[in-house]
């Protein structure tokens, strides 16, 4: 595992969204505190077929992670290694961003 190891980094755009090949996993750079030295994603799932990514993009508007930059991993697995990479390399996962996001 190199630091990294994703697939691409991109602002996450609905056209960009209808770009993406089914079933790769979609991370939003920004991520929101839930607890002491602990943070998640905003929105994070697998790109679902392009008949239901009109539902996908609205939950990704209602997280508010949209038009903010997202990592491609090949998996879930994928992302979970890189964060415990980068984790133990750099003690932390940088270039993560903490936002305020409004729960809605």
């Amino acid at each position: 595992m190199e630091a990294r190891d994703f697939i691409d980094r991109h602002k996450l755009t609905r056209k960009y969204l209808l770009g993406l090949p089914t079933g790769v996993y979609l991370v939003s750079n920004c991520y929101r505190r839930v607890g002491p030295n602990k943070s998640t994603p905003i929105f994070y799932e697998y790109v679902e077929q392009p008949e239901k990514r009109r539902f996908q993009w609205e939950r990704i508007k209602a997280a508010g992670a949209d038009q903010r930059l997202c990592d491609v991993y090949k998996s879930s697995e994928e992302f979970k290694k890189a964060v415990e990479f980068e984790t133990a390399f750099y003690g932390g996962y940088p270039g993560i961003i903490i936002c305020e996001v409004d729960e809605k």
